[in-house]
């Protein structure tokens, strides 16, 4: 199957829209901010298909030593 869709990213706040031709749609909105030794991500995501609608939110710390 095929996949069309868009992704965007404005420096904390990336985005992404897609479309496959099985009828899956997703749309993600993150937030995520790196200081250097300490990094961390917050994700909403939507998955709606022909079967039902999904949601899901994500969180992360990623500490580099």
């Amino acid at each position: 199957y095929g996949t069309v869709g868009l992704r965007g990213d404005l420096g904390l706040v990336d985005f992404t829209a897609m479309h496959h031709t099985d009828g899956v749609n997703d749309v993600s909105l993150g937030l995520e901010k790196d200081t250097g030794t300490v990094t961390w991500r917050v994700e909403g995501t939507r998955s709606m298909t022909n079967l039902g609608d999904t949601n899901s939110v994500s969180a992360g710390v990623l500490i580099k030593f």
